[in-house]
């Protein structure tokens, strides 16, 4: 397992590889100049077998794993390399149909995984009427980028949320892509979103426990919805588990669309 010292030349593995396989497994779904700004950060490892590359981010207190490989048989192969990682759990996504899931969950137990959560995603089609804004709602601007990530960090999950780092609120904040409410000084509530293209990918919606009631995560809501005008197709992801949440989203015309996202997770020995 070696660092990732030229992330334009992993790239051009990786383009390499997706045309040789023909069909592939992969966990590996990343927008354009994520690798380079993992890159930059110099928290990317790298091992390449026969059939496999294998992908490590270091995050705070354990590693992400990401994999691309021809087969079951070759993820077999190279998961031994995982062992060469300093001693951290293991978290893992796979996503995809559901009934495609279970043959590289299967092979990723063998090597010790256990399932963690579940996530389904959910969409709906873009907006065709224009949807009024809120002057009560704010745009984070990037110096407020560390005080917003703490926030995340202290209340999300940061095995199944793919949490940001305070570089990644920055950009998004210079995009306007970070809505936010205060109260009395204090974030009282935060919506995250990331737009691609035609989509509009819902992050993070969040509201303290001590400010809901005010409908403040509906005015995010709308919010949000405005500056999405012109996207095609929203999507977000959301625990299976949490109906009320599930409910929340339904409410607001989202459907589940068929994809599933099985988090795993190998503890350190």
């Amino acid at each position: 397992m070696d660092p990732v010292e030229n992330v334009q030349q992993l790239e051009q593995l990786l383009a390499s590889l997706r045309s040789q396989f023909r069909q592939s497994l992969t966990n590996l779904y990343l927008t354009a100049g994520t690798l380079a700004q993992w890159g930059r950060l110099g928290r990317l490892y790298q091992f390449s077998a026969e059939g496999c590359l294998l992908l490590v981010r270091e995050e705070a207190g354990f590693h992400r794993v990401y994999f691309l490989a021809a087969s079951t048989q070759a993820i077999e192969s190279a998961a031994a390399a995982l062992e060469q990682l300093p001693p951290a759990p293991l978290v893992m996504d796979l996503v995809g149909p559901e009934s495609k899931l279970a043959e590289v969950q299967a092979c990723w137990q063998d090597f010790g995984f256990s399932p963690y959560r579940r996530f389904i995603r959910l969409w709906r089609p873009g907006l065709t009427e224009q949807v009024a804004g809120d002057d009560g709602i704010h745009v984070a601007a990037p110096s407020e980028a560390e005080s917003i990530c703490g926030l995340l960090h202290q209340e999300f999950d940061p095995y199944s949320e793919h949490l940001p780092d305070p570089d990644e609120v920055r950009r998004r904040a210079e995009r306007a892509e970070v809505l936010f409410v205060k109260e009395a000084d204090q974030l009282a509530a935060l919506l995250i979103f990331e737009r691609t293209g035609v989509t509009s990918n819902l992050r993070y919606w969040y509201v303290r426990p001590e400010s809901r009631g005010q409908k403040l995560g509906s005015r995010l809501m709308r919010r949000y919805f405005a500056a999405s005008e012109g996207a095609q197709r929203m999507i977000l992801w959301v625990d299976d588990e949490n109906v009320g949440a599930k409910d929340r989203y339904e409410h607001y015309g989202y459907r589940a669309d068929g994809l599933t996202d099985r988090i795993l997770v190998k503890q350190a020995p």
